[in-house]
């Protein structure tokens, strides 16, 4: 599985929200380009401490869900979201792009060698499984906008 700690994977990411405009367009789901890039940053900010979601975890989704965020199968076409990450609100593109390739630095900067805090769903996470979950959350909605 993918990680986004690793330097390849970053750097394709980063490549690919580089491609991302304005008037980019969704294959599925509801949201626009910028409120993708918000929703995409709010779990690595959460991990860093730079955004405080609430949540104690849940044990029955941990049993079983947990492990969806970090295998290699792609989530499905507008997978159900967490009401906590929901972007509906407008939101300024570059704004949210500058955000979210600094959060993703950030991320990488700390990488595996650091721990990281609660998933508010999820709970306790390795560093590894942080990192496959930020690589396979960000490239499902880099492939949600063709790139």
């Amino acid at each position: 599985m993918k990680s986004i700690f690793d330097n390849a994977n970053s750097k394709e990411i980063l490549d690919r929200i580089n491609k991302l405009r304005s008037d980019s367009t969704p294959q599925w789901g509801k949201m626009n380009v910028s409120q993708m890039m918000a929703h995409a940053a709010i779990p690595i900010e959460a991990a860093l401490g730079i955004r405080e979601i609430p949540g104690k975890g849940n044990f029955i989704l941990k049993l079983f869900f947990k492990s969806i965020l970090y295998n290699d199968k792609p989530y499905s076409k507008s997978s159900p979201t967490n009401k906590l990450f929901i972007v509906t609100d407008q939101r300024n593109f570059d704004f949210e792009k500058n955000n979210l390739v600094e959060v993703i630095q950030k991320a990488v900067k700390k990488g595996n060698n650091d721990s990281w805090g609660l998933h508010p769903t999820f709970g306790a996470m390795t560093s590894e499984q942080w990192g496959q979950s930020f690589y396979k959350h960000l490239d499902h909605h880099l492939k949600q906008f063709g790139v």
